[in-house]
């Protein structure tokens, strides 16, 4: 949608307004008639009239809204004078700081995503939080001065910015998911977020480019999986595609074979997946809550997902059981070891968390949109050595 311009004569819209909302009366192009409506009820409690400038201001701003989503018809309440657009975290999990740079497109994507255009040029439309956590001894201080000057341009002016926490501390306990937990504790408002995307440096280089393609593989996809979230209230967690997965899937022969080689085959039969669920699920709740039914129970293969923020920022629960865990983790990480606390409960908890979310909190879990489907009896969506370029970063048009 174009930048609106004010017309002349008497097809100027007319508003009456007050700090909480505004009415448009026949003339405005760029409000639903369901949107006027509520508007104008909204605002005949109002009494001061506002000025030419403050019209101009009120449509640039929806008009920059909506040049900067996806497929949404209501404009963020920030528009309309209410609370700001909801707050985003990412939660970086830089284990492996070679591959920064395809971490980095990905947060540069979500910067990116959540910005719309105006007069002045991008400009966030959320406050974004990035933070960027590394295991102790790592060599970080060219990826934290990238990093910072990454987010530099994004704080040049607009009322929302971009804010970038580093972490060069934690311990190397739990695989990405223990980075995760070191780095939630450390979050001084949580309420503040309203969704929160959690990514890593997997070392298998196909995955990796799996999770990062779906979850931020460019703007356009980021600004989907924005709208989804922010218009789909039941909607608690997004995972990537073919890595998502419910128990039903598992004996699904079409599920199975439309998987990331195949693996939902293996996340939840009872002596594999099911087992290590239930171990993370006995102490998440320290044995006090039985497993929910099947049919909540769910995965996100890799532990990359965009979700609610609430259910992991602000659960008591969690918290308390993160420190017990922390306590007992051994240093270092093997994925191929399964004769560790630590292992086994990384592997457990990428079934816990999803099914906590779904079962504790009624919410859903769906795959992100726009599936990028290759001839590929693997399902990849990334050839080999494509990752972070022809593929992640220059999205193919949607096929699903």
């Amino acid at each position: 949608m174009r930048l609106w311009s004010a017309p002349s004569g008497p097809k100027l819209p007319q508003l009456v307004g007050c700090r909480a909302c505004f009415m448009v009366l026949p003339g405005c192009p760029h409000l639903h008639s369901p949107t006027r409506r509520a508007l104008h009820y909204c605002a005949v409690a109002c009494t001061s009239i506002l000025a030419y400038s403050q019209i101009v201001s009120l449509h640039t701003t929806y008009a920059t809204w909506s040049s900067g989503r996806a497929s949404s018809s209501t404009p963020p309440a920030s528009v309309l004078g209410g609370p700001p657009t909801p707050a985003v975290a990412v939660f970086v999990q830089l284990a492996n700081p070679s591959v920064w740079p395809h971490l980095r497109d990905c947060v540069t994507n979500v910067l990116e995503g959540a910005a719309g255009i105006t007069e002045q040029g991008a400009r966030l439309t959320r406050n974004v939080d990035v933070y960027v956590g590394m295991v102790s001894g790592s060599n970080n201080s060219s990826i934290a001065e990238d990093a910072r000057l990454l987010l530099l341009r994004w704080n040049r002016g607009g009322e929302y910015k971009a804010r970038l926490i580093m972490n060069f501390s934690l311990e190397n306990k739990g695989a990405d998911v223990g980075l995760f937990f070191q780095q939630i504790q450390q979050v001084h408002d949580p309420s503040k977020y309203e969704f929160l995307l959690k990514v890593h440096s997997k070392r298998q280089e196909a995955w990796r480019c799996q999770m990062l393609t779906s979850l931020c593989g460019s703007k356009d996809q980021v600004k989907h999986i924005l709208d989804r979230l922010d218009h789909q209230r039941d909607l608690g967690i997004l995972g990537p595609w073919a890595l998502t997965w419910r128990y039903d899937d598992m004996v699904d022969p079409v599920k199975v074979q439309d998987s990331f080689d195949q693996l939902a085959n293996y996340s939840f039969p009872e002596n594999l997946g099911g087992a290590f669920m239930r171990r993370a699920w006995d102490f998440l709740y320290d044995n006090r809550v039985a497993l929910p039914p099947r049919d909540k129970w769910a995965m996100v293969a890799g532990t990359s997902f965009w979700a609610r923020s609430a259910p992991l920022l602000q659960n008591p629960r969690l918290f308390s059981a993160i420190s017990r865990w922390l306590a007992i983790w051994e240093f270092g990480y093997d994925s191929n070891c399964r004769n560790r606390t630590a292992c086994l409960d990384a592997l457990g908890l990428e079934r816990a968390l999803p099914t906590m979310i779904t079962s504790e909190h009624a919410l859903n879990i769906a795959e992100v949109p726009n599936k990028c489907r290759r001839h590929d009896k693997h399902n990849h969506c990334c050839h080999h050595r494509d990752c972070m370029s022809s593929c992640a970063y220059a999205l193919p048009p949607p096929s699903v």
